[in-house]
Parts: structure tokens; sequence; C-alpha cells
């Protein structure tokens, strides 16, 4: 048959802003112990893709694209305590850690998919990603650390700056394989993906083999009210968190929305017969578990010991709820 094409570009972004506060406070024979401690973290992910497509057969399709790919993270720790003697109310030991990171990577990866329709009312899909590398990357590190005892007072504050072309592998690749059927009674889809395990000691770059599926459809009431449902995984590629603050969970859960449109015809002589106007209202819910590397802290700081602080696992659970609410117009 004869062939079409065409050609496309996306951008597309994620941020994700978290802030932890936590303060403990706790009276021993020695005195009074107070610690604080401020996590926040703000990651940005940017994807700008160009691709093109082009019908190979009636029935099948076949696409690339090239992706450009910016990340930025910036992240905050600060840790204070110390401990207060309980007769003259003088503080007598005091620590202090402060550190404030931020790094962008500037990368690139290639996808390509195709799609078959062995039946009108059926689709089969799959999708290749490469495994996407940093071309350059920046990154800064600045750190503040105060101790003091009866012995000693001790201040130390460092700042590291880096940044350069490099070729490491940030993230693995992915395949995708999705089945969509459709008829009067509506649609549905089911599509799953795999990324590989990666091991980078170089890059810092350290994930874990996963999968992940989703089930969805959507099924009309009437000509103008239309239910959707899905199931879904998210599985993290994350290993095991060694350091202070990272985790790793894994989330199963569901969506339930429904649709509204009104449509609207027009006067005759206008370029389009009619225009629609679509309204969403779903509810998300999704259940997480996993670990997360905490923070033990000796009740009295003696820092001359390196333990005075220790990393300690532990295990959390989650329960997500979101709302979404979005409109349409179309014509």
């Amino acid at each position: 048959g004869e062939g079409g094409g065409g050609h496309r570009h996306r951008f597309s972004g994620e941020h994700d802003f978290v802030h932890h506060r936590a303060a403990i406070d706790d009276d021993v024979a020695e005195g009074r112990v107070d610690w604080g401690l401020i996590i926040q973290d703000d990651t940005r992910l940017y994807d700008a893709a160009l691709g093109l497509a082009f019908d190979a057969h009636e029935t099948l399709s076949i696409g690339f694209a090239v992706h450009g790919l910016v990340r930025s993270t910036s992240g905050l720790i600060d840790f204070a305590g110390g401990l207060t003697d309980g007769v003259s109310g003088d503080t007598t030991h005091l620590i202090s850690q402060s550190l404030v990171v931020s790094e962008t990577d500037v990368g690139a990866r290639l996808s390509a998919g195709l799609q078959w329709a062995p039946h009108p009312r059926v689709r089969l899909g799959l999708s290749v990603d490469s495994p996407s590398r940093v071309l350059f990357t920046t990154s800064t590190i600045d750190a503040v650390f105060v101790a003091h005892n009866p012995r000693a007072t001790a201040f130390v504050a460092d700042i590291v700056e880096e940044s350069g072309f490099t070729f490491e592998r940030q993230l693995p690749a992915r395949v995708r394989l999705g089945l969509a059927v459709e008829g009067e009674w509506g649609w549905l889809a089911l599509d799953g993906d795999v990324q590989h395990a990666v091991e980078d000691e170089e890059a810092g770059v350290e994930r874990r083999f996963v999968w992940n599926l989703r089930l969805g459809g959507g099924f009309p009431l009437s000509d103008v009210i239309q239910i959707g449902a899905g199931l879904f995984t998210d599985r993290s590629s994350d290993t095991r968190p060694e350091s202070f603050g990272a985790a790793r969970a894994d989330s199963y859960g569901g969506t339930l929305g429904v649709r509204y449109d009104d449509v609207m015809s027009l006067a005759e002589g206008e370029e389009a017969p009619r225009i629609r106007f679509g309204t969403t209202l779903a509810l998300r819910y999704a259940y997480g578990r996993g670990d997360v590397a905490g923070l033990t802290v000796a009740p009295v700081p003696d820092f001359g010991d390196a333990e005075v602080t220790q990393t300690r696992l532990s295990s959390f659970r989650v329960h997500e709820v979101g709302i979404h609410l979005g409109s349409r117009l179309s014509f």
C-alpha cells in the first residue's frame, strides 16, 4: 500500500519536591539532648523529543525519536543538636552539619517503536528506549561542619565545584509492549515494560531489574458520559538504600474516573459543525511499601567517636490518594 509519514516534536517535564522536618528531644543522666533535622530535595526532569513516523503498510506504522534530557537536582540537609547540662543549663556538647548539593545533567537517548493492527479493532505496540547517556554535567557541593565539647571546638567548611563533558550511563534501556482492543462497548488496553539491571560504580549508578504493568479501559454509559478505570504497578528500580535519606518503594494502585462531554452545534457557515466540551474527574489510589535509610544518633555525643551517627534501615508504608480534574475542548 501507499506509505505516509510525518514528524512530531514533544516536550514534557516532571517536578518532584520533598521537604521533611524532624525533631527529637530526650532527658538523659547527663542532661537534656535535642536534635533537629531538615531534609529538602528538589528534582526536575525535562524531556524534549523530535520524532519521525511513517506507514510501512496499511496495518503497520514505524517511528523513531531522539530525546534531549535535562535533569536538575538540588538538595539540602541540616542536622544539628547537642547536650544541655541539667544543672547549669549550658550547652556542653554541640554538633551542626549542613550540606547543600546541586547538580545538572544534560543527556540524550534514542527511541524506536512500531504499531501493528492485525484487526480493525485491535492494536499491538512495541517500543524500545536505548540507555540514556549523560553528555555534560555540572555539580556544586557546599559543606559546613561545627562541633564543640568541653575539650575542643572544630569548624570545617568546604566547597567543591565540578563540571565537564562525559559519556556516563544514566538510565537503563526500556522495552514496552502493549495491546489495545476497542468495540462498541468501549476500549480496553494492557501494557507492560521491563528495565534491565545497571551497575556502574564510577558513575554511581546501581539499578535492579524491574517490570511494571498497567491495565485500563473506558466504557460509555451514554452519548455524553464515559467511565474509566485502571490498575497499575509502580515498582522501583532502585536497589537497597545505603546512604542517609535514600529510599526505595514499590507501589500498586488503581484509578477510577468519569468524563462528561457537552456537545454544542454551531451555526451554518462555521468551519466546524460542532464543538465538544469535556470534563474529567478521576480518583487515584496507590499503596506502597519500601525501605528508607534513617539516622541513629548517640544519646550523648562524643565527637571524637566516628560512630556518633550511624545509618539505620527502616521499613515504611504509604497510602497515596490523588484527585485529577481536567477539561478539554475539541472541534
